[in-house]
């Protein structure tokens, strides 16, 4: 069992479960593991619906993988500063945007800030969602997480190039992304009811401009 956190306003009635603890974290970070497998099965589509080239689409695809990096530089420093919950919850909800964003494009410019948004969000979460599972939880656990978070992310990466081919002969690539929202928005429901309210460690720890930068 976790150790226990502040009470906070909001009931938190499936806070210290193990198994939905874990399972939030491995869903707010695989769906962007599908996307990354899964788009080049579809990319086509989207070219030539939204008047993008092959060049426009590498950018996309690379852009997006930096703002995950990038997310996860930065998620390192917030997750000193600020609570965990609230930045678990905020990160979430951008990769639900992303999403949503990326599904209603009608260009590649707002495409790739979808893609690029979701990335960031994802680099975040990687930071804010799987640490504090594996620390709360007794070391015991520790195998089972581990086992688990492999199934979920090289499951997600096998997973990608099947749902992509799907995706490509249904010519729904705007519905893909319109359900890797509604996973998303589902996650953070379930976060909402899940994740602890705990203070940072180090709330009083300056902002590393130079660092960031």
């Amino acid at each position: 069992m976790a150790e226990s956190s502040s009470p906070g306003w909001f009931r938190r009635p499936l806070e210290g479960r193990y198994g939905i603890s874990l399972a939030v974290a491995i869903v707010a970070l695989a769906p962007f593991i599908v996307v990354s497998t899964a788009d080049v099965m579809f990319a086509k589509q989207v070219q030539a619906e939204l008047g993008m080239d092959q060049l426009a689409t590498e950018l996309i695809a690379g852009f997006s993988i930096s703002g995950y990096a990038f997310g996860a530089f930065t998620g390192g420093d917030l997750i000193q500063r600020f609570r965990q919950r609230h930045l678990f919850l905020i990160s979430e909800a951008l990769f639900v945007a992303g999403c949503a964003i990326s599904a209603g494009a009608n260009g590649a410019v707002v495409f790739g800030f979808g893609r690029i948004l979701s990335g960031f969000a994802t680099g975040l979460l990687l930071v804010i969602a799987l640490p504090p599972v594996i620390q709360r939880f007794p070391a015991g656990k520790l195998g089972v997480t581990m086992a688990w978070v492999n199934l979920g992310f090289f499951g997600a990466v096998c997973a990608g190039p099947l749902i992509g081919g799907v995706v490509a002969t249904a010519h729904a690539w705007r519905w893909f992304f319109i359900g890797l929202g509604a996973i998303g928005l589902l996650n953070l429901a379930t976060a909402a009811l899940t994740e602890p309210l705990y203070n940072p460690p180090n709330p009083g720890l300056k902002f590393d401009r130079v660092g960031i930068a």
